[in-house]
Parts: structure tokens; C-alpha cells; sequence
């Protein structure tokens, strides 16, 4: 089972809004198709089947969830760069890859606008891996 959750991380406003991070701007980088589009993008690209590897349920455990969280950059031409799990320490490194697979390797957004300048945005993105004895 799989859950998708999405949040953006506004960066501090910085004066040379050609190379710098942004976390307040006026309009967000988005995917294209918004929201719902992006999600429906992770559904169909994330190896769910990695669960089972990954998430060792204990002897009377019935299910056990896994969240990793993924932050990345969205630049000026609407690329993703410098994707990086940021609580890689509790959560199983294989679920981790594939986070960053996915995310890494998804087409183009739509770049966040400050002052009418195409600006670099922050954006986190929480994927939940859920395995159920079944």
C-alpha cells in the first residue's frame, strides 16, 4: 500500500533571485496538472513491491508504515535537482532509493515566479510505505 502526502517548504527571500532558494514567493513551482497529477505520477512510478523487502514486520505485527520524506529544488527551467532524504536515518535505505528514483527522474514543473522573476523553489514531498500481513 502506498500514501502520498505533498508540502512545500518556502526558503527565505534572498536578493539575487537568479540562483538563490526561495521559501515565500508568489506563485509555487507546480506540476504539471497540479497536485493530484504529481501524485498519481509517484503512484505509478513507485516500486511498491520494494515494501516487502524493506519492512520486516515483527511476529505478531499486523501491518508497519514507513515515511520517507524527500526534499528537492525545482530551478528556473522547472527541473528537479538536488533531491535528498532528509530522515534517512529512520527509514530503511532501499525505500529511500526508490523515493529518489522517482522523484529524480519526473519530468519538468512549472518554475515558482518572485517579482516576476522565474525563481529556485524548495518543495518536500512525503511518500508512506505500508506492508499488511495478509
Amino acid at each position: 500500500m502506498l500514501f502520498v502526502t505533498a508540502k512545500s517548504q518556502n526558503l527565505p527571500q534572498q536578493p539575487d533571485t537568479s540562483s538563490m532558494e526561495f521559501r515565500t514567493v508568489l506563485i509555487t513551482a507546480e506540476f504539471p496538472g497540479g497536485e493530484k497529477a504529481w501524485i498519481k505520477y509517484l503512484r505509478a512510478n513507485l516500486h511498491t513491491s520494494i515494501a516487502d523487502k524493506a519492512i520486516k514486520l515483527q511476529k505478531h505485527q499486523q501491518d508497519s508504515t514507513q515515511t520517507i520524506v524527500v526534499s528537492f529544488l525545482v530551478d528556473t527551467l522547472g527541473n528537479i535537482t538536488d533531491p535528498k532524504v532528509i530522515n534517512s536515518d529512520q527509514v530503511s535505505p532501499l525505500l529511500a532509493d526508490e523515493a529518489i528514483r522517482v522523484i529524480a527522474k519526473g519530468p519538468r514543473w512549472k518554475p515558482a515566479v518572485q517579482n516576476g522573476r522565474l525563481v529556485i523553489y524548495k518543495q518536500h514531498q512525503a511518500i508512506s510505505f505500508q506492508v499488511t500481513r495478509g
